[in-house]
């Protein structure tokens, strides 16, 4: 035990029940969403053994039924979320249009039996802790499967937590004598909302982001129920969907390709980059009227949505106090309900691990990510959400291919990690996806990151360029391509 790391309590479970692989490499994916699942593929193209523990029945993580809501809907047309290998759809049409939290799931599962990926994945397995040895540089896992004892499994190379939302997070305020119900966005299910319904409840809806946009939608569309109130403190700008994702005509393409050349000025004023956007027409609010870039979020409305949210009355300001008739804002006024959604957003989940390093307990997880990817001080571990290199699922084509240079430079020196984060000019933490954060310019924050893999030498010019226009003007979704200082087996060998 002394030599492993591993604390005694570890000692006495069962052996680990999977085989090793030495030469590619094993891997532990935490989380079987669309970009664990990816990942799961795309590693095994590389030759890089590699399982999923998946604490849900179901794959499809934000699209499966046990974290999707009511009225939830992909933010963007099909094709952006589709997997390498496996169109969406044969229809332009379809793949335009926005698919539902079901429709999505199936299409996770149809990705799994496409590529024979069920016995790499085990459901209702939750990883409890991670132990990590200096010694050996890899990792064990305690993972609990259903009604089962824990069991050991391990070792692994590397583990990936894959997950964006994993923990909903709610805002810490005094409830009083509230006796209403509160319940997360997360937890809006059919049922949930039926008998809010039936039962005529005021509700308030208290986050400006695109959960709470989808909450008034859902509640205005799916019943008509107009007892809602919008709470929050600043509303976010929203992309107009018909823009953005638009028809493809040549018109259509170079206002894409101004609006592009906006987003870019992002980086260097946010401020005038949101102006520019709006001014094209391509980004508006729903209600009220400023220019805050920090209140951009990539967000998507339809037209339809922004209809029903205008008609929906709103409180803007900072909720203080619950108290028995509804929410006390700072400014002193009530906001009258019986029922309280906090569509506040998420954490990765990754807190909810238990980190052990050579037997000794590890809470550094705030720290600055090396290559946006791995923790330093715990560097068998990655974080696959904070490293956005594309939208949607084929951004793990990106991650897989780091993983396969990763595992080839073998073990990295704890303090030259440490360095090397430090010199990063975008800050991310394996906590907090950057879409969930409020205290700075998310699209300042994506670029910066885009600046810095370029900076590493990981991407080219070229590629960024690429991948902008084929995304934000073409129509088309492709990897992100990256390159490497040091030559590694190409996946065709």
């Amino acid at each position: 035990l002394f030599s492993t790391g591993i604390p005694e309590h570890m000692s006495q479970l069962t052996e680990p029940c999977l085989s090793s692989n030495p030469c590619g490499g094993r891997v532990a994916i935490v989380g079987g969403g669309w970009a664990g699942l990816q990942l799961l593929q795309s590693l095994r193209e590389y030759g890089i053994e590699a399982v999923i523990f998946e604490r849900f029945s179901a794959v499809g993580g934000t699209w499966s039924p046990n974290l999707s809501y009511q009225g939830l809907h992909l933010h963007s047309p099909a094709w952006l979320g589709a997997f390498e290998g496996l169109p969406y759809s044969e229809s332009q049409e379809v793949n335009d249009a926005k698919p539902s939290a079901q429709e999505m799931g199936n299409y996770c599962q149809k990705f799994v039996d496409q590529n024979k990926l069920a016995d790499k994945i085990y459901l209702n397995h939750t990883v409890l802790e991670v132990h990590y040895s200096t010694a050996t540089s890899e990792a064990t896992l305690l993972v609990k499967e259903s009604t089962c004892s824990p069991r050991q499994e391990g070792p692994f190379d590397l583990v990936v937590f894959s997950s964006v939302s994993g923990m909903p997070e709610t805002p810490k305020i005094e409830c009083g004598d509230f006796k209403g119900l509160q319940l997360h966005s997360s937890g809006l299910k059919p049922e949930a909302m039926n008998e809010i319904v039936a039962k005529d409840r005021r509700v308030a809806v208290v986050g400006a982001g695109k959960s709470g946009a989808d909450m008034i939608a859902a509640f205005h569309h799916t019943t008509g129920h107009e007892q809602v109130t919008w709470v929050m403190r600043k509303p976010y700008f929203f992309y107009r969907f018909e823009a953005v994702f638009h028809q493809r005509t040549i018109l259509a393409k170079l206002r894409a390709l101004l609006s592009l050349l906006s987003t870019l000025v992002f980086r260097f004023s946010p401020k005038l980059g949101i102006f520019l956007l709006w001014l094209i027409g391509y980004v508006a609010l729903p209600t009220g009227f400023h220019f805050d870039p920090t209140k951009f979020h990539f967000g998507t409305l339809d037209e339809k949505q922004f209809s029903y949210i205008k008609g929906v009355g709103t409180k803007v300001g900072n909720p203080k106090t619950l108290e028995k008739d509804g929410i006390r804002m700072e400014d002193g006024s009530l906001v009258p309900c019986d029922v309280v959604i906090w569509a506040t957003g998420y954490s990765t989940g990754v807190e909810m691990l238990k980190l052990w390093k050579d037997g000794k307990p590890f809470t550094d997880i705030e720290d600055q990510l090396f290559d946006h990817l791995l923790l330093p001080g715990f560097p068998c571990l990655m974080s696959a959400a904070t490293a956005f290199f594309h939208f949607g699922p084929k951004r793990s084509v990106s991650t897989a291919a780091y993983i396969d240079y990763h595992l080839r430079r073998g073990p990295l020196k704890e303090e030259e990690m440490v360095e090397g984060a430090r010199r990063l000019r975008t800050r991310t933490a394996c906590t907090k996806f950057m879409a969930f954060q409020s205290k700075s310019c998310m699209v300042q924050d994506w670029l910066g990151m885009y600046e810095d893999f370029y900076r590493m030498g990981y991407m080219s010019l070229l590629s960024f360029i690429t991948m902008a226009v084929e995304t934000f003007v073409l129509g088309v979704c492709n990897p992100l391509k990256l390159r490497f200082p040091e030559v590694h087996k190409d996946k065709s060998e």
